[in-house]
């Protein structure tokens, strides 16, 4: 019979009980209604016939069987969920751009209205920055022009309470999942302090020089040891740090190693998003004294080819020797880049550069469909949102829409090996390499932002 061989010998016997019952009850049915209409004229007892009983013998020809008991002893793979590719969040991109461009419109009209109350918009600097597009502001978020002339957005404290407005502002809930008040809870994710207490305190640094090197005291480096860069002291003592002699605090990796973009030569690493990765290595070491250890193993190619299918479990077990190695690490970074349509290109303007947009994205090891997974356990995972949420913060009030909402989804993606642990999606496909790179330096002021605890 059609698919028998989904079934199990117990779930074949409760099926055909429960067939026998169908047939007995259409047949009372069938019975029930010719006794009904033997008063009847011909044509319409045909009618009624065709109407009423001809759906019901039907039915399971046009619809299937509606009763399926698969067979208990078949298990889904531990690696089925965890290993799935990344999504495609072209659609995702497309409505932020659209919501941008309302709130643009609604900001300019309700300004006004919104004076004397305490969630009022705000605005500073030149006027004529005011039509600057791409900010995802409500009414009641502070709206201000930063010095990179990108519209900036702070978001009060009573808006942060509400779950809708950050079910609706901050966080895409993807359809499969869903959000528990805990999870959405400002005490979980705005007061949780996630600080590192022993950073070097790093001198105030010059901007970067026509060539695009990074200048100033961290690019300072002991005699005689020119690629060793040394971090001088804020506080007035003199003192200086030796990067490489500092312990490791932040661990960077790529479960999707191979990722590139428009412009990326084939087989040439740098060109991927282990380039991106490593100039984010390089801020993070040289400009802010964050000691990072960047691994580049390509996780997502197996004997040349590339196979996502475990590339999550790969990845997981080469993280795990190297966080065992490294026990001072204290924040774990998986960076990728995203999917999208063609027609989406994730770019803004930071600093007078063309710069790729950055996106967080959070498992809560939860479905919909079956509840929360077990095998997919979290310990961690209220700090990674909060980890997420502080971190968008950052990027929203001093970049504004350089940063896109945090992506829910129903997985956990590694990031359960550490509180501080988060997944960056940064540009797509169809960004450039300059882009990419660009995009990088926003990203690590936002790191020493949060992981220094600065206002």
């Amino acid at each position: 019979m059609k698919y028998d061989y989904l079934y199990s010998g117990q779930a074949k016997e409760k099926r055909n009980r429960y067939s026998g019952k169908k047939k007995a009850a259409s047949l009372c049915f069938i019975l029930l209604l010719i006794g009904l209409n033997l008063n009847k004229e011909p044509e319409d007892i045909i009618y009624r016939m065709t109407t009423y009983v001809l759906p019901v013998l039907t039915y399971e020809s046009e619809y299937g069987e509606g009763y399926m008991d698969y067979a208990s002893s078949y298990n889904m793979p531990d690696w089925f969920y965890e290993d799935e590719s990344m999504p495609e969040n072209g659609d995702i991109a497309a409505y932020d751009n659209g919501m941008n461009a309302q709130s643009t419109e609604s900001n300019a009209v309700a300004g006004d209205a919104a004076d004397g109350r305490d969630d009022s918009i705000e605005t500073q600097g030149d006027e004529n920055n005011a039509d600057n597009s791409g900010n995802e502001n409500s009414n009641e978020a502070a709206m201000n022009i930063i010095n990179n002339k990108t519209k900036g957005t702070t978001y009060t404290r009573k808006q942060l309470s509400k779950p809708d407005f950050l079910t609706s502002r901050i966080f895409t809930v993807d359809s499969n999942t869903s959000m528990t008040a805990e999870e959405l809870s400002v005490e979980n994710l705005l007061d949780r302090d996630l600080s590192l207490q022993d950073l070097p305190r790093v001198s105030e640094l010059q901007a970067d020089d026509a060539a695009g090197n990074i200048t100033g005291a961290s690019m300072l480096h002991a005699e005689g040891e020119a690629d060793t860069p040394v971090i001088s002291a804020r506080d007035g003592t003199g003192a200086v740090y030796n990067v490489d002699d500092l312990p490791y605090k932040v661990l960077i990796y790529h479960t999707h190693a191979s990722e590139s973009f428009a412009d990326s030569r084939p087989g040439v690493k740098e060109d991927t998003v282990v380039g991106a990765g490593a100039y984010l290595t390089r801020l993070l070491n040289e400009r802010y004294g964050i000691h990072t250890y960047h691994d580049e193993t390509t996780y997502d190619v197996i004997d040349g080819q590339l196979d996502r299918s475990r590339a999550y479990e790969k990845s997981y077990e080469g993280i795990s020797r190297i966080l065992k190695d490294n026990p001072s690490i204290e924040v774990v970074i998986d960076l990728h880049r995203d999917g999208v349509d063609e027609e989406t290109h994730l770019v803004t303007e930071v600093n007078g550069k063309p710069t790729a947009k950055i996106m967080f994205l959070n498992g809560v090891s939860r479905s919909n469909l079956n509840g929360e997974i077990d095998y997919l356990q979290n310990p961690n995972k209220l700090a990674n949102l909060a980890f997420s949420f502080q971190l968008f913060l950052a990027g929203k009030e001093d970049y504004g829409d350089y940063v896109r909402k945090i992506y829910v989804r129903s997985l956990r993606y590694n990031l359960h090996v550490m509180s501080r642990a988060t997944l960056i999606e940064a540009g797509a496909q169809n960004n450039t390499i300059e882009e990419e790179m660009n995009a990088m330096e926003p990203l690590a002021a936002m790191l020493d932002k949060v992981l220094r605890n600065q206002d």
